[in-house]
C-alpha cells in the first residue's frame, strides 16, 4: 500500500473516530444525563464527565477521547512517511473531527485529551507530549491564572510556536505543522466555548425579562 493511500484512509478514520463525542454520548447511555447542558461552560469533555457522572467514567471517557486520537497518529507513526504534507493531516484530523463533532450536530469539544492522546503516539518520535506537559505544569503553578480556560488557550498559543520551531530544528516540519495545527484548533475551541457561554447567558437574561413581564 502506497503512503498516499494509506494516510488517506488514516485522514478519514482519525476524523470519523474524532468526530464520535464519547464524553457526551456515555453519560446519556449510563447516568441519563446531558452533559452540555448541566456543565457550566456546557462542553462535552472528560473534566465535566468527571465532575458531574463521577471518576469510574470519567476514566472511561478520559481513555476514549485519548485513544481515538493516539490509534490513527500512532498508525501513522509506524507506517506512513513522516517526512510528507500527508502526515501534518494524519495528526490534525482526529483533533478536527472532535472540535466540529460532525455527529453530534457540530458541537464539539475543546480537544485537550484527543491531542494529549496524539502526543502519547508522537513520543517514539518527537519530544512533544513533554513539552505540553510541562507547560501545563507551569501556567498551573503561575499566579493569577485562575481560569482554566484562560490556562488552557495560554498553553496551546506558546505550544503552537515551540512545536513548530522545535521540530522544523529536528527536520521534522510536517510534525511540527500537525502539532502548532492542533493547538491552534483547541484554542479556537476555547473561544468558542467562552462565545457560547455569553450567548447563553443573554438567552437566560431574557427569558428570565419575558417571564417577569407576565408576572
Amino acid at each position: 500500500m502506497s503512503n498516499e493511500l494509506l494516510c488517506t484512509i488514516l485522514i478519514l478514520a482519525g476524523f470519523i473516530s474524532g468526530s464520535v463525542m464519547y464524553s457526551a454520548l456515555m453519560p446519556k447511555l449510563f447516568c441519563h444525563k446531558d452533559i452540555r447542558k448541566i456543565s457550566d461552560d456546557h462542553n462535552a469533555g472528560a473534566y465535566n464527565v468527571f465532575k458531574y457522572c463521577g471518576v469510574p467514567l470519567g476514566i472511561v471517557c478520559l481513555l476514549c477521547d485519548m485513544l481515538k486520537g493516539f490509534i490513527p497518529v500512532l498508525l501513522g507513526v509506524l507506517f506512513c512517511d513522516i517526512h510528507s504534507l500527508l502526515f501534518t493531516f494524519v495528526i490534525i484530523a482526529p483533533t478536527l473531527g472532535h472540535a466540529l463533532g460532525v455527529f453530534s450536530k457540530f458541537q464539539g469539544g475543546k480537544c485537550i485529551s484527543t491531542i494529549f492522546g496524539e502526543m502519547i503516539a508522537l513520543v517514539w518520535i518527537s519530544p512533544e507530549l513533554f513539552i505540553l506537559a510541562t507547560l501545563y505544569v507551569i501556567f498551573c503553578i503561575v499566579p493569577g491564572i485562575h481560569s482554566d480556560r484562560i490556562r488552557s488557550i495560554i498553553t496551546f498559543s506558546c505550544f503552537l510556536v515551540i512545536a513548530l520551531v522545535v521540530e522544523a530544528h529536528m527536520g521534522r516540519v510536517f510534525v511540527g505543522l500537525g502539532c502548532s495545527a492542533c493547538a491552534l484548533i483547541s484554542i479556537l475551541c476555547h473561544l468558542r466555548v467562552k462565545d457560547a457561554q455569553i450567548v447563553s447567558a443573554k438567552m437566560e437574561a431574557k427569558e428570565e425579562e419575558t417571564a417577569q413581564l407576565h408576572k
